[in-house]
């Protein structure tokens, strides 16, 4: 009987690292270890556009030197695989928000939408959900709300869902009611 509790990205993760790998603890940790770098990468890519380089080199050692952080990243969790889309999703969102307008504020606005896809395909809806509160909370607090006007909603929501979707509908279909 196949368990739909959570979608599958973490789990395709930790078997193709058990396929390339072996199956060992350090085959199965490898996929958290993976997003926890991802997570620094993006905090200091972040923090260096945003402060300078060297709040983005401190930003990233402060996270890497916290024992809640190095603990989930070693651990076999979706908790940070969720992390790390939303991660690049946030870091995204505000790249797009402070590019000019052309293509590279759109492939910032798609790279968006592909990472909180990414997130429901890690922990489901919730991604949404801490995307949604985290963004309408900065724009209640700049008094920014045209921001997410920004995105390219026409071309995000079809990448959006082309990526999402399809799994959540092959899973109804092979268990309908999951």
């Amino acid at each position: 009987q196949p368990f739909w509790g959570k979608p599958p990205v973490h789990f395709w993760a930790t078997a193709l690292s058990f396929r390339l790998f072996g199956r060992s603890e350090a085959a199965a940790r490898l996929p958290g270890y993976l997003g926890g770098l991802v997570i620094l990468l993006a905090t200091f890519l972040f923090a260096r556009r945003f402060w300078g380089r060297l709040a983005g080199a401190l930003a990233a050692a402060v996270l890497a030197s916290t024992l809640l952080f190095l603990g989930l990243s070693g651990s076999c969790t979706t908790d940070i695989t969720l992390a790390s889309f939303l991660a690049v999703a946030m870091a995204a969102f505000a790249f797009q928000a402070v590019a000019p307008p052309g293509w590279v504020r759109r492939l910032w606005g798609l790279l968006f939408f592909a990472a909180l896809a990414g997130g429901v395909l890690s922990k489901g809806p919730v991604a949404l959900v801490l995307a949604g509160l985290s963004l309408a909370g900065w724009m209640l607090v700049a008094g920014r709300w045209r921001t997410i006007l920004l995105l390219p909603w026409w071309l995000g929501l079809p990448v959006f869902l082309a990526l999402s979707l399809p799994w959540f509908l092959s899973a109804e279909k092979a268990t309908p009611g999951f």
